[in-house]
């Protein structure tokens, strides 16, 4: 608003009447003269006017036409207007001035005083308005501002609406809420690039970002709910507007586009409308099993059990009556008596199910005659949404044709089994089981005779598998049985079986068609002939050993015998001659009392040989520490070593290692070990003695640099009057009973000795295992200090064991947890990966044979698996061949052990398994 207001006077004369000029003074406004034309008008209504003044004199007619003009303008729609009349003017034109939205007329001669006070009073108006229009904006002004702060809040702290403002053209000038957050574009990356950026190509291809600014300007809204592109070409699915923003003049000059990432709800949609069709479909297939389905099915509901769906089947059943929408009762009366309808009215009434086999059901024929049927079925309750019973499903088998048919074959069943049972030897029938790959790996018995179980020793085998009875059995016999029945051949051979122990006598042959895996089998067990062939071939065999140790130890006694004898036979002569001679006597009683105590020596072994094979030999046990032994030994032995000049090192525990043994025996054996160390060791040799705890036992390993022992040797060595022929021509002498008596000593302690060697001259170990003293073992579900020197095996170890065999699983998952060991159990490969990522064992059983994923494929896997890479595996499976072994240890096994695992080998896995941790 202006300082002062302005008046239009809009007249043909030059000058304003004197009146007006009078009536103008000291109003502060502008009085604006203009003529009558319409061009002159049109220029002026732009201006803002506080009165407009027609003067209408002379031309009434010619002033109407102008107020339709100001009426016609936008700037002066609402301008108050004031006609200056002559004083004679006619009523009717004052009434069509009033009509154009006049405010008043004044009638000439124009009073000063009354102008004045008419122009004040609009005057005053109009600047009263503009005051009320300019408070008006600046509150709005300031509601908007403080609604776009409010705004820029909201949008700036909320991660699920957008803004986004364009000019006309699309191109980006504000970025604001979350759209950085949704479409991964930051606002200084958006900012002057055209709004397309977030549609997706195929929506920029049909040009979709214009489209929607033309629907915005034309509706005033463009709803926009469709995917659109993020920065990183990644989709998301938008839900929002876009609308259009006016300036002052209500003109359109930019849009504005809210949305928010539906994304998910998107998703969501589409998995809801997915599974609505796959239950549709669900539904029709249901249907259509339902009526085609073999087996005869009906939906009875309500207590009176009224027909709502039956299939063809059961139609069929009952002889096709008119049964939909009629009850039960009244469809078949002729079942009243057989007690069906009271079974259909128990399930109603308490919702439980009902299952019938081989039930006999009487229908009636149309022609008035009996039919007899046998029928399985089930009578299952159907219920509504809040759980109560509405109806009952009908589900059964017509069985009458194999009922028939189970008669006659039993008749002739009974005289099959009256031959198969009369024979005297085994009979059965296999079912051969083959893999993807075509090869026999497994057969089931179909049937078998009562001489069966007394062949094989296999009781209730009919129903079974063969690896299911015989875990180990022979893949010979697959082979055997599966060419029988893929070539149709019989064959009639005698083979032995490891796994049962047993030696049979066979004949196979293929029964049924070409495609039958049906294998017949008549066989005897000759194993009692095969033993007392052994057993002949054996003693033959075993007396023409005997007989070569004899000849040989009878030479080796002379030889042994003889090399004293000499010595001894030469002494007498020279005694008898130097006896005037000390020093020469003195010398020959050395040697002499040698020679004596290497006689002595070996007839004291002849004689512990002999006891102990007779059982008379006593053994005095007590409590003793095996160190003090190991002392002993050396003491005994220390001559033979010294004559060698060999290194001898000593490596005992601090602990106390208690035996209860009888200490002259253990010193004995010792002994015995050391001097066979020193006697096959040569000069300048080194020698090891080691005692060690490893569990409940006291292990002693006795190690030399000698002759070694060669590898067909080692079972030999403590054979009795043995003697190495590779080491013979080192031998210092003896009968080669040594080694015997340290084996049967040993024994008697309820202990083990082994040998050991690399082969010929690299050495050799012999390892003593004894049981300590019950007062220092464990106590059952106690655990020792483990960080007691030589104590490696008292530690709680992680152990998991994967087996699809459950009954194995968990017999050696409760031996190991006796032994106070945390036990995990897998059935299979796939549960064998997660609850080893879950429970990182340290040790680990797994079965190769399982399903899902095999052993050695879980092997692979743990091996590739980081937190699991330390894991020691053992491989338990029935198959023992060098090639098995192999495989396993190419997988990443460490040990590879037959089934069933002993307590010896479980305690050797465990006792090594804690060292390799410790």
């Amino acid at each position: 608003m202006t300082s002062s207001s302005r008046i239009l006077l809009v007249s043909n004369e030059p000058a304003a009447p004197p009146a007006l000029e009078s009536a103008l003074k000291g109003l502060d406004c502008q009085l604006v003269k203009a003529a009558p034309e319409e061009e002159v008008l049109r220029g002026i209504f732009s201006m803002e006017f506080a009165v407009i003044l027609l003067d209408a004199e002379s031309a009434f007619a010619e002033s109407l036409k102008v107020a339709r003009l100001v009426r016609g303008h936008p700037h002066s729609l609402d301008t108050p207007v004031i006609f200056l009349t002559a004083s004679d003017l006619n009523g009717l034109l004052l009434e069509e001035a009033y009509s154009l939205e006049a405010v008043d007329h004044i009638a000439r001669p124009l009073s000063a005083a009354v102008l004045r006070a008419k122009l004040k009073l609009f005057i005053g108006l109009q600047r009263k308005c503009a005051a009320l229009a300019q408070i008006r904006k600046d509150r709005i002004d300031a509601a908007l501002q403080m609604k776009d702060s409010r705004l820029r809040l909201i949008l700036d702290n909320t991660h699920n609406y957008a803004l986004v403002v364009t000019n006309l053209d699309g191109a980006i000038v504000e970025w604001d809420g979350a759209a950085q957050a949704i479409t991964g574009w930051h606002a200084d990356e958006a900012l002057g690039q055209n709004i397309s950026l977030i549609f997706t190509p195929e929506d920029q291809a049909i040009k979709r970002p214009q489209t929607e600014r033309t629907c915005a300007r034309q509706t005033g809204r463009a709803t926009d709910r469709r995917w659109h592109q993020r920065k990183d070409g990644s989709r998301f699915f938008a839900d929002g507007v876009m609308v259009c923003l006016q300036d002052g003049q209500e003109q359109v000059v930019q849009y504005a586009k809210i949305f928010r990432d539906v994304t998910q709800s998107k998703l969501d949609e589409l998995e809801r409308e997915r599974l609505l069709k796959d239950a549709q479909l669900a539904h029709e297939r249901l249907a259509d099993v339902f009526r085609q389905a073999p087996a005869f099915m009906c939906v009875l509901s309500g207590p009176d059990h009224v027909f709502e769906m039956a299939n063809e089947r059961y139609l069929q059943l009952i002889g096709n009556r008119d049964a939909i929408g009629r009850p039960v009762r009244e469809v078949l009366p002729e079942v009243a008596d057989q007690g069906y309808f009271e079974l259909l009215d128990g399930v109603y009434r308490s919702g439980e199910s009902y299952i019938g086999t081989d039930l006999r059901l009487v229908l009636q024929d149309p022609d008035g005659s009996s039919d007899e049927r046998f029928v399985d079925f089930v009578y299952m309750a159907l219920r509504e949404s809040n759980g109560d019973v509405s109806g009952i499903l009908v589900h059964g088998v017509d069985q009458t044709e194999r009922k028939r048919a189970e008669q006659a074959f039993r008749a002739s069943q009974q005289r099959y089994r009256t031959v198969i049972e009369s024979i005297d030897e085994g009979f059965c029938i296999l079912e051969m089981l083959f893999d993807s790959n075509g090869d026999p790996v497994d057969y089931l018995f179909l049937e078998t005779n009562a001489v069966f179980a007394k062949q094989t020793g296999l009781h209730n085998a009919a129903g079974k598998r063969a690896r299911e009875l015989v875990p180990d059995l022979d893949k010979h016999w697959f082979q055997i049985y599966g060419k029988v029945a893929t070539t149709g051949e019989s064959i009639r051979f005698t083979e032995h079986s490891a796994a049962m122990g047993r030696w049979f006598s066979v004949y196979a042959t293929r029964i049924g068609a070409e495609s039958s895996r049906e294998v017949a089998l008549v066989f005897s067990d000759i194993t009692e002939q095969k033993k007392a062939e052994e057993d002949l071939r054996r003693l033959a065999a075993e007396l023409s050993e005997a007989n070569r140790l004899k000849s040989e130890f009878l030479a080796t006694l002379a030889h042994e015998l003889r090399n004293p004898l000499a010595p001894l036979h030469t002494g007498l002569e020279v005694l008898g001659r130097s006896v005037d001679k000390p020093e020469m006597i003195h010398r020959l009683r050395g040697m002499m009392d040698r020679q004596v105590t290497h006689m002595v020596h070996l007839v004291n072994d002849l004689l512990d040989v002999a006891r102990i094979t007779s059982g008379k030999v006593e053994i005095r046990k007590k409590s003793v520490d095996l160190k003090e032994l190991v002392k002993t030994a050396v003491e005994t032995s220390a001559p033979a070593i010294e004559r060698g000049k060999h290194h001898l090192d000593v490596i005992l525990p601090e602990e106390p290692l208690m035996l209860d043994a009888d200490p002259v025996r253990i010193a004995q054996v010792l002994g015995n070990l050391l001097t066979n160390a020193a006697k096959y060791t040569p000069n300048d040799g080194h020698i090891e003695v080691f005692a060690r705890r490893e569990g409940t036992d006291a292990v002693i390993s006795v190690s030399d640099t000698g002759i070694g022992i060669p590898p067909e040797a080692l079972g030999k060595v403590f054979v009795m009057f043995n003697q190495v022929g590779a080491g013979m021509s080192r031998s210092q002498g003896g009968l080669g009973i040594g080694l015997s008596l340290v084996h049967k000593l040993v024994d008697l302690h309820g202990g083990s000795v082994k040998a050991t060697s690399p082969g010929t001259g690299k050495g050799s170990t012999f390892i003593v295992r004894l049981p300590l003293s019950l007062s220092v073992q464990d106590k059952p579900g106690e655990k020792r200090d483990q960080n007691v020197a030589g104590d490696p095996v008292a530690r709680m170890l992680r152990i998991l064991i994967a087996d699809d065999n459950t009954d194995a699983a968990a017999s050696l998952a409760a031996l190991l947890e006796m032994h106070g060991h945390a036990v995990e159990l897998a059935y299979d490969g796939y549960a064998a990966m997660k609850k080893a990522q879950d429970f990182l064992p340290e040790l680990a059983f797994l079965d190769i044979g399982m399903p899902g994923l095999n052993g050695y494929e879980v092997a692979r896997l743990l091996r590739k698996t980081d937190s699991l890479q330390g894991a020691i595996l053992v491989a338990l499976t029935g198959w023992g061949d060098q090639k098995d072994r192999e495989r396993s240890k190419q997988a990443g096994f460490a040990y590879h052990i037959t089934k069933p695992i002993n307590a010896n080998e479980l305690q050797r896995v465990l006792s090594e398994t804690i060292r390799a941790l410790v």
